[in-house]
């Protein structure tokens, strides 16, 4: 009988454990990204990994990548905001 009472505790208690860390796991905020144009890069953008470069070093962005917007193609920094 003390058995079976320890075992349905230990069974309690691990499912509980389980679940206050599923739910901890699934309800992590995720960070929203925003982007800018770059305030540093000059000129048409060709090579996302030059753009990604200098937004990375020079503008302590997360990211870089070059998309076109009216009239060329533009250097975009992207942070977590």
């Amino acid at each position: 009988m003390a058995k079976t009472v320890l075992g349905i505790h230990v069974t309690f208690l691990t499912l509980l454990f389980a679940v206050i860390l599923l739910n901890d796991v699934m309800y992590t905020p995720v960070e929203k990204i925003c982007e800018r144009a770059s305030g540093t890069w000059k000129g048409i953008c060709i090579h996302s990994n030059d753009c990604n470069n200098q937004c990375v070093k020079w503008e302590n962005a997360g990211s870089g990548s070059c998309h076109y917007q009216f009239p060329n193609y533009m250097c975009f920094c992207y942070f977590n905001c």
